[in-house]
């Protein structure tokens, strides 16, 4: 359940600047540097302070003069991140829209888009979760990933294939097994989309044979369901072997 009381406290603070007391701060410079410091503080512009070390000089960093910026994650954006895992949309559609000011320029204003964005796309409004996702992309800090696999599954809620398969091209050759077993479903929903079902099976598959029984699990599920349909829909004696497939 989302801790209120800690979003609660949080918002009180307004605009004011928000502040994380941990040596993993730190500010990317305009040259690419990174400047760790004990505590870094944000306005609502997106003016940086970082303090080098506790109770020593403080570094400023204008808007605009700073590539990125991060601090540990809060505690609201774990609670969250728990609110969207026991499927608490209103709550997190709620804080998310109140905690964004507070983090974007912190380094979780693109997490914070991210389940923003799914709880949207679960209460059925792709159009707006591909603009919270879009958003999240832009500020180019936390969650990069994550927002990609969730634009991908706007778009294809709303039937923008080129677009989707565009962005599952880039990701079919990432490394991290959870990315590429995404994107073989994703590009399976798209040929199914096509009417090319035949190649979507093929798709799902890769998802069900490259990684073995207890890995991928949500994403072995969604292909083996994608496949039983198919193969039902194409008359296809098979259909049932994949549905006991573990």
């Amino acid at each position: 359940m989302i801790n209120l009381r800690i979003i609660g406290l949080a918002l009180a603070a307004g605009f004011c600047s928000w502040v994380a007391t941990a040596q993993q701060c730190y500010v990317i410079d305009a040259r690419g540097n990174k400047i760790a410091g004990s505590r870094l503080t944000a306005d609502k512009d997106g003016n940086l302070s970082l303090q080098i070390e506790a109770g020593g000089a403080v570094t400023n960093f204008r808007a605009g003069a700073y590539q990125s910026a991060m601090i540990p994650k809060p505690r609201d954006v774990q609670a969250l991140e728990q609110a969207y895992a026991g499927s608490k949309l209103d709550a997190v559609t709620a804080a998310a829209a109140k905690l964004y000011p507070q983090y974007q320029y912190l380094g979780w204003g693109g997490m914070i888009s991210y389940y923003e964005g799914m709880a949207m796309l679960d209460k059925g409004s792709p159009d707006a979760a591909l603009l919270l996702f879009d958003r999240g992309l832009g500020l180019k800090d936390s969650g990069t990933e994550m927002l990609t696999k969730g634009k991908i599954q706007a778009l294809l809620a709303l039937k923008k294939t080129a677009e989707a398969q565009a962005l599952v091209n880039k990701l079919t050759a990432a490394a991290d097994p959870a990315t590429a077993a995404f994107a073989f479903n994703a590009r399976g929903k798209l040929l199914a989309a096509e009417g090319k079902k035949k190649e979507a099976v093929l798709q799902y598959l890769k998802t069900l044979l490259l990684f073995k029984p207890g890995t991928m699990v949500k994403e072995r599920d969604e292909a083996r369901q994608a496949v039983t349909a198919l193969l039902r829909s194409m008359g296809d004696s098979r259909a049932s072997d994949f549905e006991k497939m573990p």
